[in-house]
């Protein structure tokens, strides 16, 4: 039979065991609370980049419907230039 000094020893280091896990938990939770955020924020801007690209597509598509050799063929003078920056949110 176990001594009373062993009884609270092992009772002392469930208690610990508990602290720690309940410790964990809350970090875990943290971490999971975090994550779900980012997953927010970038569907919303994957949605953005979907609806940007699509402008740009119909519109190539209505100038392709005019003239069948816009695309290609066509040799013209650029006045102006779009570009499209797509880079990630890390501040």
């Amino acid at each position: 039979m176990a001594s009373l000094k062993e009884i609270k020893r092992k009772i002392k280091s469930t208690n610990n065991t508990q602290k720690t896990t309940k410790a964990m938990k809350l970090v875990s939770s943290a971490k999971l609370r975090k994550a779900e955020e980012a997953a927010k924020r970038s569907r919303l801007y994957a949605q953005k980049i979907v609806d940007v690209l699509s402008d740009i597509s119909l519109s190539i598509n209505k100038l392709a419907v005019i003239d069948k050799r816009f695309l290609f063929f066509n040799k013209r003078e650029v006045k102006t230039v779009d570009i499209i920056f797509i880079t990630a949110d890390k501040g």
